[in-house]
């Protein structure tokens, strides 16, 4: 099979951590071919989708180099089995334009994750529609309803719709009410929910291929009241599924297969979710190495069978 990782520059990852490399180096063990471009190489002429793309011969991730670079080359996108969108958010215009472009392909050529479900859902509203499993939530850019909120529920978290990687998250308690009318402006829309105390005993990233979890690891801030985030400082621990993260991926099942979200990440705080990540899902990594399994290559040979 022909692989192609539509992603940021790959010079820049972390190859130690990166799940797009982890992908990458399951398909080239499992012997597919691995092609990488950037999101702005593509285009569409005369009724055909192309794009610069580069092979890549992918050497591991113990010792550098760790790839090889073949010489870029216009390819049609049509002669790829499956395409990977694995450029990190935000989620703005240009990665818009990117995901109408690629719906143009044929059915032959598996996008993942699916075009219209990546314009379709906002990574934080997505749970809205799952919001029995959620702590008290409300979306809002209305102050007055932050404030009865806040006083009903004494200590608040307060996220940017469009924001990722834990950027723009804040908390506030009764006592910062000045500071919260401050960061409301009437103008932004921002994810409010009560505070969850199992907060400083981490949150756990549960990965779905296909609708089926494969594994969890716990994320733990490296101080209390920090984030757990691990872009924002945060380690990875092992973990297991409980009942409860088994019973709130069964619920997303159905909805992630039929929208064609083959790769996803769940964040569960305590017994609440809290994000589905379907853009560029994080974790692999480190949870093959705590489960001691080859996870990327259960996944593409997951892929594969669906192919």
């Amino acid at each position: 099979m022909k692989f192609l990782f539509v992603m940021d520059p790959i010079e820049k990852i972390k190859v130690s951590k990166d799940t797009s490399y982890c992908l990458m180096e399951g398909a080239s063990q499992l012997g597919h071919d691995v092609f990488y471009c950037l999101p702005q190489a593509i285009s569409y002429e005369s009724g055909r989708i192309s794009g610069e793309v580069i092979q890549l011969s992918i050497l591991g991730s113990q010792n550098e180099p760790f790839f090889e670079k073949a010489e870029k080359k216009v390819l049609e996108l049509s002669t790829f089995d499956t395409i990977f969108i694995r450029k990190d958010p935000p989620f703005d215009q240009n990665y818009l334009y990117l995901t109408q472009l690629l719906d143009l392909l044929p059915k032959s050529v598996r996008v993942l994750n699916g075009p219209q479900a990546l314009r379709d859902y906002n990574e934080k509203l997505f749970t809205l529609e799952f919001s029995q499993f959620m702590a008290p939530t409300v979306v809002t850019s209305r102050i007055n309803l932050v404030k009865n909120f806040l006083e009903e529920h004494g200590r608040i978290v307060v996220k940017p719709i469009d924001g990722f990687a834990g950027k723009g998250i804040r908390f506030f308690e009764g006592s910062d009410l000045e500071e919260l009318e401050k960061h409301f402006s009437g103008q932004q829309q921002f994810m409010v929910q009560k505070f969850v105390e199992e907060a400083d005993q981490g949150d756990k990233r549960i990965l779905l291929v296909n609708g089926e979890p494969i594994g969890a690891i716990l994320r733990k801030a490296e101080s209390p009241g920090k984030l757990n985030n691990l872009d924002q400082g945060g380690k990875a621990f092992a973990s297991d599924l409980n009942e409860r993260d088994l019973e709130v991926c069964k619920a997303l099942k159905k909805r992630l297969i039929d929208r064609d979200l083959f790769f996803v990440g769940i964040d569960m705080l305590g017994p609440f979710l809290t994000e589905i990540n379907i853009t560029s899902p994080t974790g692999l990594r480190e949870m093959s190495q705590f489960m001691n399994r080859d996870l990327n290559k259960e996944i593409i040979e997951i892929l594969a069978k669906l192919n």
